[in-house]
Parts: C-alpha cells; sequence; structure tokens
C-alpha cells in the first residue's frame, strides 16, 4: 500500500515542490494530498478482518522516518492501552505514516487525517509492515480520535465504514470489533 501511495503523490508532489519554491514565505507550508487508498472497505466488519491489529494507543510523539523519492514519511509512536486484534509485544508501538516534512521545507499532509496529536487517545486498524514490528495506518477508514467523553471521531464521516463507528462511544466500538472478531474464529 506504501508503494501505491508513494507513486499517487509523485505528481502532487513534484507540483508542489515546483510552485513552493518561488512562493515560500517564513510560515510553514503545507500541502494537502489525496491519495488513492489501495484497500477500502465496505463494512465495518470488513476492516476488522483486514486488520492485523486492532488497538486503543495514546500517541507520544512524532520522529522523521524514511524518504522515497520525495515522499516522506513518518514514526509515530504509540502506549498501547488495549489491544482489540492480533497480537503486540510489549506497550510501544510504532505507526508509519506517509506525510512529514519534504525536503524543501513544505509539509506533506494525506488525507489520512494528519499528523497524529501528542497525548490524543485513538482507535487504530493497522496493517504490519513487514516482520520489523512497525505498522501503517490501513486507509482513512482506520483512524478514530478518542474524544474526553469517550466518543470517537472519525477522518470522514460521510463514508459509510467510518459512520459505523464515528460518535459511537469507545465502548461501544470495542464491544463491535471484539464481536467481529470472535465471528472470525
Amino acid at each position: 500500500m506504501k508503494r501505491f501511495a508513494v507513486l499517487g503523490l509523485a505528481l502532487v508532489l513534484g507540483v508542489a515542490t515546483a510552485f513552493a519554491g518561488p512562493f515560500a514565505s517564513p510560515e510553514t507550508q503545507t500541502v494537502k494530498a489525496r491519495v488513492q487508498w489501495a484497500e477500502v472497505y465496505k463494512t465495518p466488519g470488513e476492516l476488522v478482518a483486514g486488520a492485523d491489529l486492532i488497538v486503543v494507543a495514546r500517541h507520544v510523539d512524532s520522529q522523521p522516518g524514511r524518504v522515497a523519492g520525495d515522499v516522506p514519511f513518518t514514526f509515530n509512536g504509540f502506549e498501547i492501552q488495549r489491544v482489540l486484534k492480533g497480537a503486540h509485544p510489549g506497550r510501544e508501538l510504532v505507526v508509519e505514516s506517509t506525510g512529514g516534512m519534504m525536503q524543501n521545507g513544505v509539509v506533506l499532509s494525506i488525507d489520512d487525517g494528519g499528523p497524529f496529536v501528542p497525548g490524543q487517545r485513538y482507535l487504530l486498524f493497522l496493517k504490519a509492515q513487514g516482520s520489523n514490528g512497525i505498522y501503517y495506518q490501513i486507509n482513512h477508514q482506520a483512524r478514530y480520535e478518542i474524544d474526553r467523553s469517550g466518543l470517537l471521531k472519525g477522518v470522514d464521516p460521510a463514508d459509510a465504514v467510518v459512520a459505523g463507528f464515528n460518535g459511537r462511544p469507545l465502548g461501544d466500538a470495542i464491544e463491535t470489533v471484539e464481536r467481529r472478531v470472535r465471528m472470525a474464529l
């Protein structure tokens, strides 16, 4: 999926880089790009089935990651509070996301919810990125902020899968995910 996103973003980044230089200001500029996701699900059950790891976790920090062509990636550190599907050793989790500071100083942000907020809790649906212990967010349907009252806020509430979780209490979403995981066994 990351390779597909990199290829899809190459044209956007080329244009953004060409125009950013002459119009650069002392303030950091941000390029927001839409990507065509490799995996988009039709139901919440499909999202649960497609995830290798589903967690409730608190974002701790972000660090610059690799760069593929002109596309920057960010390593996001999380503290796992609860595992709903899959297995992960320990409480520390690294999620790589597309986006970050490009070589020309412009920030790339894609339509996956943007940068994670330190201290914010999330419900995350993740895929393993090989056997290195690093994961990535499946798509725009796979990330939900948990607000102070415990309600979920999805990236795209108009999406049918996101609507299945958006605005719901975390406890209800946990029950739904755990029920779907049990049904798959």
